[in-house]
């Protein structure tokens, strides 16, 4: 007799309850459950209380599976591996499975257990797919200039031109720099008058007072620019 013809007179000989609902791994056992690997149709020429008929193993999540034609099953986590096993049995779809656990099976293996009683029972079954992420949205822009990052300084747009600041005479190249500094050394004329010394000491404070005009110049455009400074 060829194995065809073996699975269909052992899937007519299984009982009676099972064989109204075929399973979804079909009455022969021999489709997939859906999401299992390593599958494998098995039968029992003396069918016995350990091997009754008809099964069908697999792994499902990493974890060992078998369902039976007579509508018992068990998962656990390996051959190798022992620690727990689920053992169920669904005598038809009228009836709830009974379902007995050994150990401490992870939550993921009850689920897995659903999905194979469900099946017993004959019920359509599909590979569940993990749900697509939400597609991010792309950042904001804004024509503002953004706040700068807490602990983190901003800097000016007009931080660095001072490297640029060039008069025609070194005390306006001076002055210039402070009203970039934002001080009023007064009237941009190359005179270094009060005004001008009272706007070097507000950036520079007492140390501007003895400083010469080519090291005042270097101070204060390091003073704007310290990053050109290092």
């Amino acid at each position: 007799m060829n194995r065809a013809a073996l699975h269909l007179l052992m899937a007519l000989c299984a009982p009676a309850a099972m064989a109204d609902t075929a399973p979804c791994v079909a009455s022969t056992f021999d489709t997939p459950f859906p999401g299992a690997i390593d599958v494998v149709t098995r039968h029992a020429d003396v069918p016995s209380p350990q091997f009754p008929g008809l099964w069908q193993e697999g792994t499902i999540k990493g974890f060992l599976y078998a369902m039976y034609a007579n509508g018992e099953g068990y998962l656990k986590p390996s051959r190798e591996r022992a620690g727990w096993q689920i053992t169920f049995a669904c005598p038809d779809e009228t009836q709830e499975c009974a379902t007995s656990t050994d150990g401490s099976p992870p939550a993921e293996a009850f689920l897995i257990t659903n999905r194979l009683r469900s099946c017993l029972r004959g019920e359509v079954l599909t590979v569940s797919e993990p749900e697509p992420e939400p597609p991010q949205a792309p950042p904001a822009f804004s024509s503002a200039n953004p706040e700068p990052a807490s602990g983190t300084e901003a800097e000016s747009p007009s931080l660095c031109s001072a490297e640029e600041i060039q008069g025609e005479t070194e005390g306006m190249t001076l002055q210039m720099l402070l009203v970039e500094a934002g001080t009023d050394p007064g009237p941009i004329d190359g005179l270094i008058g009060i005004k001008t010394r009272r706007a070097l000491n507000e950036v520079l404070d007492s140390a501007a007072d003895e400083m010469p005009l080519t090291n005042a110049i270097h101070a204060v455009r390091s003073a704007l620019c310290p990053k050109a400074a290092e």
